[in-house]
């Protein structure tokens, strides 16, 4: 049931990616930033060992030697947190831009990539904001977790899995109202109970259409790089590998876009009680059960 309403809001979704393809810009500059902060951090860990101990100590309390240093956890700590901070502070960003496109294309509007940066732009300090809330959030989460027994873990990613659920409307509602951090998870919370979750369990529906999609990708990449190396082809080896990459590459964008989209589209849905250019009826329906 979940994958056959997930291809429906998948189809859906195309619908509107499909009037303005130029959205799936930021998912790809999102992942170019992404890997950026990670070759920065790995760059830096590469040039300065001291930071691979000290990354050690944030995750652990001690160094190897089983000494313990508080000043420089606390220092450890906030790298952590900067690391988190870019993050979250990309994703947020490019979200929203991403989502204020679809906003936009909700109300008869034909936006552009400019218009998304634009609107993202005038959202800045609120983007902010709320990344230094969710990079706090996230860093201590993951720096208890890795203090913990099994039992304890557990409990820390319920934690954390509570709190990616109550945030879930965040990027829409920042995009929309620009409102700050503690306002934006309240509202968020408010249409998630609106919702009962099935806006949430909607986009795991259509997580699963592209957890297919990336399946067969990979089927298919195996099998021909298999023909290939019969063929005894090095080169062609190499191309159809360098080609199954990228093929799996359009299929996290595409998948990304179209979860931002369908959220967009629960948004205005559950804001105006208006069904979004694209959407149908019953899949919005769907997605606001009463109790």
């Amino acid at each position: 049931m979940k994958i056959k309403r997930g291809f429906a809001i998948a189809r859906e979704s195309w619908n509107v990616l499909k009037a303005d393809p130029e959205m799936m810009v930021f998912p790809v500059l999102n992942g170019v930033g992404a890997i950026a902060v990670l070759a920065t951090v790995l760059l830096a860990s590469f040039l300065i060992p001291s930071l691979q101990e000290m990354a050690y100590l944030a995750f652990d309390g001690t160094f190897r030697d089983g000494t313990m240093d508080v000043a420089a956890t606390a220092l450890t700590a906030v790298m952590v947190f900067g690391v988190y901070y870019v993050e979250y502070a990309l994703t947020t960003y490019f979200g929203t831009a991403l989502v204020s496109c679809a906003l936009m294309r909700f109300e008869g509007q034909d936006p552009t990539v400019a218009d998304g940066f634009r609107m993202a732009n005038a959202r800045l300090p609120q983007i902010l904001a709320w990344s230094a809330v969710a990079a706090f959030v996230g860093a201590v989460l993951s720096m208890i977790e890795q203090r913990l027994g099994v039992v304890g873990r557990i409990v820390i990613k319920l934690i954390g899995a509570a709190w990616a659920i109550a945030t879930y409307f965040v990027v829409p509602i920042v995009a929309a109202q620009g409102l700050g951090p503690k306002d934006a998870v309240k509202s968020s919370v408010q249409l998630l109970k609106k919702t009962w979750g099935e806006g949430l369990v909607g986009n795991m529906a259509l997580g699963v259409v592209g957890f297919v999609g990336f399946v067969l990708v990979v089927f298919a990449t195996v099998i021909a790089i298999y023909f290939a190396q019969a063929a005894d082809s090095l080169a062609f080896t190499l191309t159809l590998f360098a080609i199954g990459f990228a093929a799996l590459v359009c299929v996290g964008i595409v998948q990304s876009t179209l979860s931002q989209i369908f959220l967009a589209g629960l948004y205005r849905y559950a804001t105006t009680g208006e069904v979004p250019e694209g959407f149908s009826e019953a899949t919005m329906a769907e997605s606001f059960r009463s109790k």
